[in-house]
């Protein structure tokens, strides 16, 4: 009953603990503001918080979260643990457990030292967490920068040699597309006797660790794949290339789809050739990203100098 005056309007303020207000609870229609009256104790608890009105059905553009701090009190420490817990569990997700070369922080990791900083009394040692917090953001920048380079470097890479593999396709399916122009249809009883061969081959193929050739037909080897399975046949057609050709599991219409794959050797080759060049788009562009001039080198140097220089004054360095 008391969620649903909230959902109305009619109850304009609803207090609670995070156990009470938690999971499960769908009062979101109609909040506007959101106050944390305490410190959680586990970042999920302040997901849970935080997720009745960054909520879908909420019926408001813009909603307002408040976070309550004192000054000089124990609300520091609360955070510092808050914020400990949330670097320790993003880590954990992102697979970067084990790494000692800085700290990746999460936005909520992040937030949470912003409020810690917040509740600190000494104005220096405010100044120093939000210097630390900035030259974490820049580092965090740096190292995706610097992996965003690397990875486009190595997909240059990868998309040159795929361009080559394909080009090599291309030359000697051209070879293939003109002698399949020189073809004529086979007779009645070859295509019977390979249809019948087929169809034995795939009953008998599924999942074989070897390749089985079934023999030639209109000039092309017939082959079936090791390890084909059941439900998805296909075979080779092998000459100076080699093409796939998906079957069905049926003896009917099996061979038509070979006859209609050596018929279209032409749309073939013009499907390779779009695919170069669709490659050679995304290899240009891995290309242009890799060679990126730029980076938070500064910014970093910067925040480390200040860090120094406040530490001076904390004392904590001569």
């Amino acid at each position: 009953m008391l969620f649903r005056k909230v959902r109305r309007g009619e109850t304009r303020i609803l207090l609670g603990s995070t156990f009470k207000l938690g999971i499960g609870v769908n009062v979101q229609d109609n909040l506007i503001a959101l106050h944390h009256l305490d410190v959680p104790w586990r970042p999920s608890d302040m997901v849970q918080r935080e997720g009745r009105i960054l909520r879908q059905g909420n019926q408001n553009e813009s909603v307002h979260i408040y976070r309550y701090v004192t000054q000089g009190s124990f609300d520091a420490y609360s955070w510092q643990l808050l914020e400990t817990k949330q670097r320790f569990i993003s880590a954990l997700l992102s697979g970067q457990m084990g790494q000692r070369d800085g700290q990746d922080m999460s936005n909520e990791a992040l937030s949470y030292a912003e409020v810690k900083a917040l509740a600190v009394g000494n104005p220096i040692i405010k100044e120093r967490i939000e210097v630390a917090n900035e030259l974490a953001r820049y580092l965090f920048l740096q190292r995706s920068l610097t992996q965003s380079r690397q990875d486009a470097a190595e997909e240059h890479i990868a998309l040159c040699h795929r361009i080559a593999s394909i080009n090599e396709q291309i030359v000697l399916c051209e070879e293939d597309a003109v002698f399949a122009k020189t073809l004529e249809k086979a007779s009645k009883e070859i295509r019977a006797e390979m249809r019948q061969r087929l169809q034995k081959a795939l009953i008998q193929a599924d999942m074989s660790p070897k390749e089985t050739s079934i023999g030639t037909y209109s000039g092309f080897e017939v082959v079936l794949p090791a390890g084909m399975l059941p439900d998805k046949p296909f075979c080779f057609l092998r000459r100076k290339g080699s093409y796939e050709v998906k079957l069905g599991r049926e003896e009917a219409g099996n061979l038509v789809r070979i006859d209609n794959f050596i018929a279209r050797f032409d749309d073939y080759l013009a499907e390779l050739r779009q695919k170069v060049i669709e490659l050679k788009n995304l290899a240009a562009q891995a290309k242009k990203t890799s060679e990126e001039v730029g980076d938070y080198s500064g910014n970093i140097d910067q925040c480390r100098k200040k860090l120094a220089d406040i530490d001076k004054k904390l004392g904590v360095i001569k």
